[in-house]
C-alpha cells in the first residue's frame, strides 16, 4: 500500500510540474533523435541546451526574471562559418561551431 501511495504522489507531482511550465513540450523533452538545432530548456533550473550535429551542448542558464522575447530560443546557424547562436532572455549567445566536437 505504501508503494502505491508513493507512486501516486510521484505521479501527481510530475503532473503538477508539467502543467505548471509555460514552455511547449518540444522545449521540455530532450531526445536523442531530436532534429539538429533543437533547443531544450529545463524550466526548474533554467538550463538551456542546443542539439548540434555532434550532440547536445549546454548553452547556459537563462536569467530569471528577465523579460522573455517572442523569439526566445531561436537558433541561428551561419552555414559559411558554422557558428551557432541561440536567443536567450538576455540576448543572443554564441553556442559554438556546428562542426566542432563537443
Amino acid at each position: 500500500m505504501t508503494k502505491f501511495i508513493a507512486a501516486l504522489a510521484l505521479f501527481a507531482a510530475s503532473i503538477a510540474g508539467a502543467s505548471a511550465s509555460a514552455l511547449p513540450d518540444s522545449l521540455r523533452t530532450p531526445r536523442a533523435d531530436s532534429p539538429d538545432y533543437t533547443v531544450f530548456h529545463d524550466a526548474p533550473t533554467g538550463f538551456v541546451f542546443v542539439k548540434l550535429p555532434t550532440g547536445w551542448k549546454f548553452v547556459g542558464q537563462a536569467a530569471k526574471g528577465a523579460s522573455v522575447p517572442n523569439d526566445l530560443h531561436t537558433v541561428f546557424h551561419d552555414g559559411g562559418t558554422q557558428f551557432v547562436f541561440v536567443r536567450m532572455p538576455e540576448g543572443w549567445k554564441f553556442v559554438g561551431r556546428a562542426d566542432a566536437a563537443i
